[in-house]
């Protein structure tokens, strides 16, 4: 009986232990969210501010071609460890192409 009563509690604590979704992984439906607030951020920056000071039309896939790709990169560096010399590489890079 005594026994028993300690696998049922093992088997429990066991289960307990098992997460059932990865902690570091992220759901695409988060990840579509947040690119829809990036996207309609952009539009009204783009629109808003660029467009309503300075009329032109040709820059507009720049933006947000520049923006989408920024997006992702900064998405997929989020979850991966970085030391400072790295992150320094980083903003020196992005430095150059701006």
């Amino acid at each position: 009986m005594l026994l028993q009563t300690l696998a049922d509690a093992a088997t429990v604590h066991a289960a307990a232990a098992i997460p059932l979704v990865d902690a570091g992984a992220r759901p695409v439906t988060e990840l579509a969210a947040r690119l829809a607030i990036d996207v309609v951020c952009a539009i009204a920056l783009v629109r808003g501010v660029y467009h309503r000071h300075y009329r032109r039309g040709d820059l507009f896939l720049t933006f947000f071609a520049l923006n989408l790709v920024v997006f992702l990169i900064t998405r997929s560096l989020d979850s991966a460890e970085m030391t400072l010399g790295a992150a320094f590489g980083l903003f020196a890079v992005f430095s150059m192409l701006r």
